[in-house]
């Protein structure tokens, strides 16, 4: 996957594309600083975003979605070196 970026002046503000707004996202990731920081990162994109530390509770909290009444997740974002996952 690529993304270009551009250069954002101070007082210019990012729009949330119509169809990416209220997505719901988990951020799966061990280091609790690195997923403090994407969290804070995301909700300010106005993103639903919930966050495991595992991957089994990433797993756990996916297949509730999935059963529940609950909206299940637009977009998962996991740390593919989990310890729990293979990650060594």
């Amino acid at each position: 996957m690529t993304a270009t970026f551009g250069v954002v002046a101070n007082d210019e503000h990012l729009e949330v594309p119509d169809d990416l707004k209220d997505l719901r996202v988990l951020v799966v990731d061990e280091n609790e600083t690195s997923l403090e920081v994407l969290v804070s990162y995301l909700r300010a994109f106005s993103f639903e975003v919930d966050s495991a530390t595992s991957g089994e509770s990433a797993y756990r909290r996916i297949m509730d979605a999935g059963r529940s009444q609950e909206r299940i997740y637009d977009l998962v974002l996991i740390n593919c070196l989990l310890p729990d996952m293979n990650g060594r």
